[in-house]
């Protein structure tokens, strides 16, 4: 990128540089673009993963979270439900239009921080879905679990200066500081549907 800005600062339009200019600057916005949750992924600590396992901490032995070992990158089961967690590291304020469906985000902090400090919201409601997906996918490989509960695709928000105005989501959208909280609060699921999330945690316990 810096290639390119000072070689386009200095050539003309019919210079040698001028193309493999534009195409280096090209490929440093895409690699840039991809660094970001890649970084957030696999890079300097507190990853998502670990923000995840100490916002739970405290949860029984009935409750087994996986990280990265299934489609799905962050799956926790437990007594009373299923959860998947898409994981947003965005600043500031995020709220849903019900009557456009869309989300949007108002970032908080200085200029720099605004364009290159977080990640972009995206489409929580559609990384929701495709999380489902791939969670239906996953049972299909696991044979022999039935009574399986419908699991629940959440948008987890895992930065501290966050705010959330989310009311007609179609999705629960969650901070992190909220999160144990959230997944305790839904009653116990009946017999057969617990018995069947034991054979799943089990199944996955054996793959991972």
């Amino acid at each position: 990128m810096g290639f390119s800005f000072f070689a386009l600062m200095s050539a003309d339009v019919n210079s040698s540089i001028f193309i493999p200019s534009l195409i280096a600057g090209a490929i440093g916005i895409i690699l840039s673009t991809i660094n970001i949750p890649l970084s957030s992924r696999f890079g300097v600590s507190p990853r998502p993963d670990e923000m995840i396992s100490a916002s739970l901490k405290g949860l029984d032995n009935s409750y087994s979270l996986f990280h990265y070992t299934t489609p799905i990158p962050h799956l926790l089961a437990g007594p009373n439900g299923i959860w998947l967690f898409n994981t947003f590291m965005v600043q500031g304020k995020v709220t849903y239009d019900p009557s456009r469906k869309k989300w949007k985000l108002a970032k908080s902090g200085r200029f720099f921080s605004k364009l290159f400090g977080t990640e972009s919201i995206g489409n929580p409601t559609l990384e929701a879905e495709a999380t489902l997906q791939d969670f239906n996918k996953l049972l299909i490989k696991i044979s022999g679990i039935n009574a399986v509960p419908d699991p629940v695709s959440v948008a987890l928000f895992i930065s501290k200066e966050i705010t959330i105005e989310a009311d007609g989501s179609p999705i629960p959208a969650v901070s992190l500081d909220k999160l144990k909280l959230y997944v305790r609060r839904p009653p116990e699921l009946p017999e057969d549907q617990k018995k069947a999330v034991k054979e799943l945690i089990n199944n996955l316990s054996v793959q991972s």
